[in-house]
């Protein structure tokens, strides 16, 4: 008898979230026990992130994108750190909520990661089925802090 792993809500925060690809993405990790909320900007993220009655397990989160009016190009070097200035203001409202970074750039330093609830770094192309197990080992391990 195969027990069921229960499903887990996530906040899924990219400004590609809107396109085909992600359509497909988000089915698969349906079928992998994710229900993703999309948020494609910075303004929905943080609107979900402090309404009180949104629960989320975890959250994923792209690093590149357009800071909009929420913080300045050179705050955020031209939007290539806008998600790890995003990720600061995340955990003002919510400190224990775990975060994997999925993203394009090429991460060879990890040090501070792990101190800003960062529990893992992906690639872009990862599969359904590594986000979903880098999202579960997420939850089960939480943050620090």
């Amino acid at each position: 008898m195969r027990v069921k792993t229960p499903k887990l809500s996530v906040l899924y925060i990219d400004d590609e979230v809107g396109t085909e690809g992600f359509a497909s993405l988000f089915e698969l990790l349906e079928g992998e026990g994710l229900l993703i909320t999309p948020a494609k900007d910075i303004t929905t993220a943080l609107k979900l992130l402090s309404d009180p009655s949104q629960q989320f397990d975890a959250a994923l989160l792209d690093i590149i994108m357009p800071p909009l009016s929420h913080y300045t190009l050179e705050e955020t070097e031209g939007g290539i750190s806008t998600g790890w200035r995003l990720l600061d203001d995340m955990r003002k409202l919510r400190p224990a909520l775990p975060v994997v970074v999925v993203t394009v750039i090429q991460m060879k330093d990890l040090s501070g990661i792990r101190e800003r609830g960062v529990t893992k770094v992906l690639p872009k192309e990862a599969t359904s089925t590594s986000i979903a197990r880098a999202v579960r080992a997420a939850v089960s391990e939480g943050t620090l802090s």
